[in-house]
């Protein structure tokens, strides 16, 4: 497995404070915004492998989707950006799909891709495989979905990894 982790330059490290959470999948930070009253809650995911089932969906990825929801239910008090590699593609109706998608609507957020239809390039690519996707992905809470532009994948050859950063 991999890990998860947030960067900030040290310039804003004032307004910055991590937040613990109780899970290897998922990391935290909390941003209280100078002279706005506006408070971030920022949440890096690594959730697992889609298990590709219709019907179920696997322990340790319910798992990473309640943490993530508990640790908006703590901090109801801040605007949620969430992202990372959610290995989540709305398109496949997946039951990781359609269960992510109910916590999106619980948390009150939506997904970058469906403020924006048309779609990109892809953000996942499998040479070997011949395969591509949407799996990296970003959810904002309701009230940022106005102020989000629309995901663009970074691809870099320099970039080693089959996931491109998307901005």
């Amino acid at each position: 497995m991999g890990g998860v982790a947030i960067l900030w330059r040290q310039s804003l490290a004032k307004w910055v404070t991590p937040v613990p959470v109780a899970s290897k999948r998922i990391c935290a930070i909390k941003m209280s915004l100078p002279n706005s009253g506006v408070r971030l809650l920022c949440i890096n995911c690594y959730m697992p492998c889609d298990n590709q089932s219709k019907t179920g969906c696997s322990e340790e990825f319910l798992d990473a989707v309640d943490a993530a929801e508990t640790l908006i239910a703590q901090h109801a008090d801040c605007t949620v950006i969430l992202g990372g590699d959610l290995n989540l593609d709305t398109a496949r109706k997946n039951a990781h799909d359609l269960f992510f998608g109910q916590f999106m609507h619980r948390a009150r957020m939506v997904d970058a891709y469906d403020l924006y239809p048309q779609r990109g390039e892809y953000t996942y690519c499998d040479l070997v495989q011949g395969s591509s996707s949407y799996i990296d992905r970003f959810a904002v809470s309701l009230c940022l979905a106005d102020k989000c532009g629309a995901p663009v994948s970074m691809h870099d050859a320099v970039n080693p990894s089959k996931h491109s950063a998307v901005s």
